[in-house]
């Protein structure tokens, strides 16, 4: 069966990145986690997804995990968008 999808919150989305980009890409992922952190909005949240899906895209993540994490960000996302 499918992992359900978890909503999450903005911070919560900047954890997730955080905490995959650690966990896979290690200290060549600190300047991205540290302008993640940065992040105030949206649209600079997406600017960052790019390179962080490459940055792990380039890891030993599994696809599956990426694929998983991915997708419950991007929902995310639409859900705070619908909201504003």
């Amino acid at each position: 069966p499918p992992i359900p999808v978890q909503q999450l919150t903005f911070e919560e989305i900047q954890l997730l990145m955080k905490q995959s980009l650690s966990q896979y890409c290690g200290l060549m992922a600190k300047p991205l986690i540290q302008k993640i952190e940065q992040i105030k909005n949206l649209q600079e949240l997406k600017m960052c997804q790019m390179q962080w899906i490459t940055s792990l895209q380039e890891s030993r993540i599994p696809p599956h995990e990426l694929a998983h994490t991915l997708h419950s960000i991007n929902y995310s996302i639409q859900l705070i968008q619908q909201k504003n």
